[in-house]
């Protein structure tokens, strides 16, 4: 098993889910954020956060909600 193998995903939809899952992780790493915690606390919030506000969840301008 190497770097190769992940050139391989097995269908069109298996790359597009690939490369939307690396680019969501290599977007909060940018960020300096851990990808797990910044996806748990956005799932938890976005239903009950102001529309117009949305911005607000984005990893650049995302600060964890507070306990």
């Amino acid at each position: 098993m190497g770097r190769h193998n992940w050139t391989f995903f097995g269908s069109d939809t298996g790359g597009r889910t690939a490369a939307v899952l690396k680019s969501f992780i290599a977007t909060c790493h940018q960020a300096k954020l851990d990808p797990w915690s910044y996806l748990v606390d956005v799932l938890k919030r976005i239903g009950d956060h102001p529309v117009n506000a949305l911005g607000e969840l984005l990893p650049n301008n995302w600060k964890p909600a507070e306990a």
